[in-house]
């Protein structure tokens, strides 16, 4: 199994509440570390910078930021290469508080993977997708392998019925990216070794999405195919 990396969200349950906030630059926008294969070492200062809940984030090793960033503290990135290496680049940031107050550059670094790694079987996992054949108001569904989606679409993380990997899960690496699914991924591995490590703030949604979580688009939450009823090899 695999599961994405998010950030926790706070007691107070509102998603817009950041941790930290980007202080605007020339090319901030949109640059966000998600691409491996984007030289945003190109458009962006060597040095990144934030305002931020300093207090808030002394109790996190993921923090979450606007925009959304790969921002995790050196204790977070050595586990997670503990749990299998991975090429990255680590981008420091100096985050200011209230006043004079600053966490240096050594406390958080953007993490830029810098490859994408061919993870997913295709043909095998299976994805809902509006049935072409219903009536247009109609909400039938129907399963399909990935493969057939159209050419440079993305899946869809709540609409992934069943997934199979085309490699060991043992040969993923700690952290990775994959071009058809988007986010920050990990394997069982990674997740045990951040749960046994204490790291906080982190939260780790299996893929695919439970029954029960998430906002499943279709059927009220059924799932139109169980993992048991697809043959493997």
């Amino acid at each position: 199994m695999i599961f994405r990396l998010d950030h926790a969200i706070h007691d107070n349950g509102q998603y817009e509440d950041f941790d930290a906030e980007q202080r605007p630059t020339k090319h901030a926008g949109g640059l966000t570390y998600d691409i491996p294969d984007f030289p945003y070492q190109d458009y962006l200062p060597d040095i990144m910078e934030f305002d931020g809940h300093l207090e808030r984030l002394s109790r996190t090793d993921y923090p979450r930021t606007n925009p959304t960033l790969p921002l995790m503290s050196p204790r977070m990135l050595q586990v997670c290469l503990s749990a299998g290496a991975f090429p990255y680049e680590a981008h420091p940031t100096v985050i200011h508080g209230h006043g004079s107050d600053v966490i240096d550059s050594y406390s958080f670094v953007n993490v830029h993977l810098t490859t994408w790694t061919t993870a997913l079987d295709l043909d095998r996992t299976l994805v809902a997708q509006r049935d072409p054949a219903a009536r247009r108001m109609a909400r039938r569904y129907i399963a399909i392998p990935a493969r057939q989606l159209d050419e440079g679409e993305n899946l869809d993380l709540e609409a992934i019925e069943v997934l199979r990997l085309g490699v060991p899960e043992a040969d993923l690496p700690g952290l990775f990216r994959m071009e058809q699914l988007y986010g920050l991924f990990c394997s069982e591995r990674t997740k045990q070794a951040c749960e046994e490590a204490g790291l906080r703030g982190v939260t780790f949604t299996p893929v695919p999405v439970p029954l029960g979580q998430g906002a499943r688009p279709y059927l009220q939450g059924f799932r139109l195919v169980s993992a048991e009823d697809v043959p493997r090899d």
